[in-house]
């Protein structure tokens, strides 16, 4: 701080954070006006911050300038321009790469709003915990973290299902 760098590095900076903390660390960093590098699950996090994202893969790195909303409309639509064949399939084939295609696409959406509908789950539940109603009472909180704990490892699955999708 001494040095007046205007560079932060944050490693999953919303992890174990509370709503508030999460909403007041959004803020703050709203506000700051140096460069942020940013490594983060928390896609509504990213979306909010970043205006610019580096996707990593085999190949190297690829910028796409935007939030994480543009990266995942524009990461697809490469995907696909990627995965059309040359012209010399007959309709049958071209119907039928069509037809897979758009259901890449549907399942590809529904890991992904299944996704956000546990992630808010997760939030809901991790914010019922902080409660004085849950916090006096041992088997609440045991089921609240068994439940959190099982939402975790279905967007883990599904992240993985996504990941083989994307190859």
């Amino acid at each position: 701080m001494l040095s007046e760098s205007n560079f932060l590095i944050l490693d999953e900076p919303t992890n174990h954070l509370d709503i508030l903390s999460r909403e007041a660390l959004e803020e703050a960093l709203q506000s700051y006006e140096g460069t942020m590098l940013i490594v983060s699950h928390d896609r509504y996090f990213i979306n909010k911050l970043a205006n610019r994202i580096y996707k990593l893969d085999k190949t190297g790195a690829k910028e796409f300038k935007g939030n994480y909303d543009f990266y995942i409309q524009n990461d697809i639509q490469n995907e696909v321009i990627k995965d059309v064949k040359p012209k010399n399939t007959s309709y049958k084939e071209k119907k039928e790469q069509e037809a897979q295609e758009r259901k890449k696409q549907n399942r590809l959406k529904k890991i992904e709003e299944d996704t956000s509908a546990n992630e808010a789950e997760i939030a809901r539940l991790e914010a019922l915990s902080l409660t004085s109603e849950v916090g006096s009472n041992y088997e609440k909180a045991l089921e609240i973290s068994q439940r959190i704990t099982e939402l975790k490892e279905k967007n883990d699955s599904l992240f993985e299902e996504w990941s083989k999708l994307m190859e």
